[in-house]
């Protein structure tokens, strides 16, 4: 299990060109909010967040998860792939309040946990001062 704030910031590597492609900056979650649809990619960013190319990478090309960087098949990067510009971020999620079906408000989402094997979130943490109550 990884917290997608983890991701943000790690290193893209295109295993079949041997090139970095740039850091995560961004992850792209179904409409659903079952499973990553992808990641938003910079290369070439200044240090205050300006510049740089961005693209967008489907889940469906990635190779591994790794501690150190995110590996993609480039080749499938430029096959077929879904428009997700319209889909929601990580960041659209980081700050909503998280409650129980009953309506209890257990608090605001911190971060997402994410299964690195299959892109499927397993998760959500929520503020410090909520899970020390659970």
């Amino acid at each position: 299990m990884i917290k997608g704030s983890h991701l943000v910031g790690r290193a893209v590597i295109d295993m079949e060109a041997a090139a970095r492609l740039g850091k995560v900056k961004e992850i792209i979650v179904q409409r659903d909010g079952e499973r990553v649809a992808g990641f938003v990619v910079v290369h070439g960013e200044t240090i205050v967040g300006t510049g740089g190319t961005r693209r967008m990478i489907p889940a469906s090309a990635v190779y591994s998860i790794g501690p150190d960087a995110i590996t993609v098949r480039g080749s499938a990067i430029r096959e077929r792939s879904p428009d997700l510009s319209t889909l929601p971020r990580m960041s659209d999620i980081i700050g909503r309040k998280m409650l129980t079906r009953s309506g209890r408000l257990l608090g605001l989402i911190d971060d997402m946990l994410i299964n690195g094997a299959d892109g499927t979130i397993v998760g959500f943490v929520v503020g410090e001062g909520v899970r020390n109550k659970l």
